[in-house]
């Protein structure tokens, strides 16, 4: 017997089998509750965990993937695993001719784990069990899960102790649980600013949004007098007057006390001269750093050179930038530049060079 849409919401302790109809391979899974429960009947493809599957459903669509009730009221939790067993191996489901990442079988001691949670009086609840959880307190189980994966930051008032309650604050205040990466950083005059979006409060702010996230990131301490929030201003060194003690290759030791200056007054790059003197890389023409990695490397920019439309040849160091000021895809336009295909748009490879 079939069972229809109105049995299934009804069916405990089953065995199923979710198979793409493309590539023919097979995952077979039980459950002690009702397979609605388990996935959910609307959309229920959106509910798999299975990497593998998750895959073949981005790959070949979720109409490729099929759904089939083996059986149903195993009643044990030894009959369910000894069945899973043998159709795991009629249908050949282990990995790589299947879906199953491991043996079926085996018990599940999810019931056994603990978990915690904030309620919305800042109280602290330990529970095991969480399908029972949820069920006794008549929450959506999925939600749940995505709140303890971190999809979610709260789910009615409750939420993980981990997350900050101004993370919380601000999602309650853009009524929106998803959890959205937030950022906070201290402005020249030690105020906290916090944002979620980086290239936004770049354009609000007419800043670098390459420097911002290099500060966000940690690359650089401090762009235009904000740093990160847990940064001290005392411990900063001055990017461009900074006392700085470096060799030459005579092994002549070389005070420096204003960066800028001496990049430019030597022909320079800034960006190497830092990582110089931030010990990443050992020698940078002719000065030299002892505790610098001797087998660090240095990485130089390109120079390109192509041909426009109007059979001119053009230089370019900023791809992004220059892609995005004629209007043509930058990802397309890097393989030319780089060589990798011959024309673009009437535009022609001509070479590169490396530069510092």
């Amino acid at each position: 017997m079939i069972p229809t849409i109105n049995h299934i919401k009804t069916l405990t302790y089953v065995i199923y089998r979710i198979y793409c109809t493309i590539n023919n391979k097979s995952y077979i899974g039980k459950t002690t509750r009702t397979f609605q429960k388990r996935y959910s009947l609307k959309k229920w493809w959106n509910n798999i965990q299975n990497n593998p599957l998750k895959s073949t459903i981005k790959i070949y669509g979720h109409n490729s993937i099929k759904l089939e009730f083996l059986e149903w009221n195993l009643k044990t939790q030894e009959n369910l695993n000894a069945r899973e067993i043998f159709y795991s191996k009629s249908f050949d489901s282990l990995a790589p001719n299947g879906f199953n990442l491991k043996k079926c079988g085996q018990f599940n001691n999810g019931s056994k784990k603990t978990y915690t949670l904030r309620n919305p009086k800042d109280e602290l609840i330990t529970f095991t069990g969480l399908n029972k959880f949820c069920e006794e307190n008549k929450w959506d189980f999925h939600c749940v899960h995505k709140l303890f994966h971190g999809k979610i930051l709260y789910y009615k008032g409750w939420s993980l102790p981990t997350t900050p309650i101004e993370k919380i604050r601000i999602a309650l205040e853009r009524g929106n649980a998803r959890n959205v990466t937030s950022f906070i950083l201290k402005n020249p005059t030690d105020q906290l600013v916090f944002f979620t979006n980086a290239k936004k409060f770049a354009r609000i702010y007419n800043f670098s949004y390459s420097q911002i996230l290099s500060l966000i990131n940690g690359h650089i301490n401090i762009y235009k007098g904000w740093i990160k929030a847990e940064t001290k201003r005392e411990d900063l060194i001055p990017i461009y007057h900074s006392n700085i003690f470096l060799y030459n290759k005579n092994g002549e030791k070389i005070h420096i006390t204003n960066e800028e200056k001496f990049c430019k007054d030597n022909n320079l790059s800034k960006r190497l001269f830092r990582r110089l003197v931030n010990k990443e890389i050992y020698e940078y023409k002719g000065l030299i750093n002892p505790e610098g990695n001797k087998n660090g490397k240095i990485r130089f920019k390109k120079k390109y050179f192509l041909i426009n439309p109007y059979n001119e040849i053009v230089s370019i160091i900023n791809l992004k930038e220059f892609t995005a000021r004629i209007g043509i895809n930058y990802e397309t336009f890097v393989l030319l530049a780089n060589g990798k295909i011959k024309q673009y748009k009437n535009w022609k490879f001509h070479s590169f060079q490396f530069i510092n």
